[in-house]
């Protein structure tokens, strides 16, 4: 229960933390975009106002301005009260300035003054300019932002506009005054301006506006001075700041609130979510926990969502474990009934083992067998005919599986009652009188191949689609030593010859071909037989036979890392034999048989083999020590499997206590007492032990048993 109580709050989090993302991610995506149109929106809205608000009060001070500076020196007192008006714009107009003509009367001021020379200062609440005590319409205004040179051009550029407007007026004062004031109003909106050039969208600390005072003094002259504002855009953007914060506090708000929302629905959806998967954990757990998966029971989930849906997929799949369960119950019920046909030593839990043998004053007889697959199709046996003969036989069907365990099953059907008649027709011997004919069933007795003819009708007639049976019938006669042979399908023997001490390769160049394969008919057409071989044993010769399970065991070729790599020895094309064991650009290797007699040369001289492995990362040593070995077909039939069970086993990086391989019993202790490498592969941890014959030995890894290992070993005694 605290494993989903562990994991339901994991999921409650994963939920939560996707559901705020989601949030943040949808609120930004709507909030940002509008923040990026609305501020500088509201930037430029803010800016224009400060623009009009400027120019409404440049025109409302530079209207009533120009008539008191028109009418000279009573006018100073009216004219000095304007820069106070700069308060209808508080925060944002920091000063007003009003220029107009010099007065003549006073000192400093020329007495013929230029009718464009009208900047003299009359009002000004600017601290720069009123800092010390002026003189009014005496002192010239000094700012180098619109000095006196850019005022002079206002100043002709107003005069030339009115008079060419107010040109061919007719002679009447009130006419000609009316002209006047609209001249005034447009000539003083057209030169209004700015230092610096006031753009909404890119604001300056502080800006400039002016505005030309337009009237006619007597000398005919329009332009009478300037309005000068200087303003601030700190209130503007200070609004614009307090704006921007007003929208990020409101979308964390909203944020916020969405985020609550989220996590709420998140746990709410989490915890729907929790129990029909909870249901779901509790039951593979049982899947993964029970040993006989044949008593597993479907989910009662009860959902109808997509959990449902993934519910029914487990009990789809538990039905399937529960099926595959009861076949392989039946599958290894079968195994134990297919080994009931080797002769096979009887092991402590009361089954069959791997190894058997016979040993007599006249025989030593030894084998081992192992499936690849739950049944198989190698078979072997051996029968005593009489005192003196053995029959012995060693088979491989094609393939794995039911077809080849049954067509195994009929191979030793054969065998043994090949064998009964046998012995039936040597009693009939007994009987026979007549010394010609007791000859010829003493040669018919030593014929095998009515028995592989026999095996190779049966095969093809049963219509097995690619299945045929490669084996070896053997008669041994105890008393010479001579083995007669029958090979189908097997174009070589082997045997180890005691007096030159080595592993012996004999070529069958007429072998037949695999029962099976062809039609007694075809066979006879095209003159292909059976025929028989004859092999002389001398005393401590051992005839060797073993399926090609061994020489074809597999091993891939892994990098340093644990990944499976290829050949690519350089100077080889492709499909090219290397070292005899793989071709270029293969990713896997086989044992092969020159592995398979080194093995057995080492053994019987008691010296040592040496386990050589193509395409490794890294050097390694694999050492067999058969020098206190005894003369025992066992321990000879154990090297083998030995050496086998090594070739495919390997560690790389991501080797851990989880990784197993199931070792029986006396081949470990077989590894523990005859390779020197047991410690680095077979005992990184304590072993555990199974009942029975078997030990697990974790912390190891091993590449798959493509086929069936079966060898068996005959020795004149």
């Amino acid at each position: 229960m605290r494993t989903n109580t562990r994991r339901g709050a994991g999921l409650v989090l994963k939920f939560s933390l996707l559901m705020i993302i989601l949030v943040i991610l949808i609120v930004a995506g709507v909030a940002v975009p509008l923040m990026l149109q609305m501020i500088p929106r509201e930037q430029r809205m803010l800016a224009e106002g400060l623009r009009n608000r400027a120019g409404i009060l440049l025109e409302s001070v530079a209207s009533r301005a120009a008539e008191p500076i028109r009418t000279g020196v009573s006018g100073y007192v009216a004219v000095s009260a304007f820069p106070a008006e700069k308060s209808a714009m508080p925060g944002e107009a920091l000063s007003m300035t009003i220029s107009g003509p010099g007065d003549p009367e006073r000192p400093g001021v020329p007495a013929n003054e230029d009718p464009v020379d009208r900047d003299y200062l009359w009002a000004t609440n600017d601290p720069s300019l009123a800092a010390t005590t002026f003189e009014i319409a005496q002192q010239q205004v000094s700012d180098a932002r619109l000095d006196r040179t850019k005022v002079a051009v206002i100043a002709r550029s107003v005069n030339d506009a009115a008079a060419a407007k107010l040109r061919g007026m007719p002679d009447d004062a009130a006419a000609i005054e009316k002209a006047l004031q609209a001249v005034a109003a447009d000539e003083g909106s057209g030169h209004t301006g700015s230092v610096l050039d006031f753009d909404p969208d890119h604001l300056e600390s502080t800006y400039l506006f002016y505005r030309p005072l337009v009237t006619r003094d007597q000398e005919g002259n329009y332009f009478a001075g300037l309005v000068r504002l200087t303003v601030t855009t700190d209130v503007v953007r200070g609004q614009v700041t307090e704006a921007m914060n007003t929208m990020v506090t409101t979308t964390g708000l909203v944020a916020l609130i969405a985020v609550a929302m989220g996590v709420v629905g998140a746990i709410i959806l989490a915890n729907i979510a929790i129990t029909p998967i909870g249901r779901l954990v509790k039951a593979v757990s049982a899947i993964r926990d029970t040993e006989d998966k044949s008593e597993l029971k479907e989910i009662p989930v009860g959902a109808r969502d997509e959990i449902g849906t993934l519910a029914e997929t487990v009990n789809e799949m538990t039905a399937g474990l529960v099926s595959a369960a009861i076949a392989e119950k039946e599958m290894l019920v079968g195994r134990a009934i297919q080994k009931q046909f080797l002769p096979l030593e009887i092991a402590t839990d009361g089954e069959k083992g791997s190894t058997g043998g016979v040993k007599t004053s006249d025989i030593d007889l030894y084998a081992f067998y192992e499936g690849a697959a739950k049944v198989s199709g190698d078979y072997f046996d051996w029968q005593k005919l009489d005192d003196r003969y053995y029959a012995i036989m060693k088979c491989d069907v094609s393939g794995h599986g039911v077809e080849a365990a049954f067509i195994m099953v009929e191979v030793a059907t054969l065998f043994l009652r090949w064998c009964r008649e046998w012995k039936g027709r040597l009693a009939d011997l007994a009987r026979i009188r007549d010394t010609k004919e007791q000859e010829r069933v003493r040669q018919e007795l030593l014929r095998l191949d009515t028995l592989v003819y026999t095996i190779n009708d049966m095969i093809f007639d049963r219509g097995f689609e690619k299945k045929f049976a490669a084996f070896m019938m053997c008669l041994y006669d105890t008393k010479s030593g001579l083995v007669t042979m029958c090979p189908a399908g097997d174009n070589k023997m082997y045997y180890f010859d005691r007096s030159r001490g080595c592993m012996e390769t004999r070529k069958i160049p007429s072998g037949g071909p695999a029962a099976g394969q062809f039609a007694k008919k075809y066979l006879d057409e095209k003159k292909i037989g059976y025929p028989g071989i004859e092999q002389q044993l001398d005393p401590g010769d051992v005839l060797v036979l073993f399926t090609d399970g061994f020489q074809e065991a597999r091993r891939q070729f892994r990098n340093a890392a644990g990944a499976i790599v290829k050949c690519d020895a350089p100077g080889l094309k492709e499909h090219e034999d290397h070292l005899g064991t793989h071709e270029f650009n293969n990713d896997y290797e086989e044992m092969n048989v020159g592995r398979i007699l080194g093995v057995f040369d080492a053994f019987f001289g008691k010296g040592v083999y040496r386990l050589e492995r193509n395409h490794l990362p890294q050097p390694e040593e694999l050492v067999f020590d058969f020098s206190g070995c005894s003369d025992s077909l066992e321990e000879a039939v154990l090297a083998l499997v030995a050496v086998e069970r090594v070739y495919r086993t390997y560690r790389d990086p991501q080797t851990g206590p989880k990784d197993r391989i199931t070792l029986e019993r006396k081949v470990d202790q077989y590894l523990r007492k005859h390779f020197k490498q047991y410690e680095k592969y077979f005992n990184q941890q304590e072993s555990v032990e199974q009942p029975g014959e078997y030990v697990t030995i974790s912390n190891v890894k091993e590449d798959i048993q493509e086929d069936d290992l079966t060898v068996v070993l005959l020795r004149r005694q």
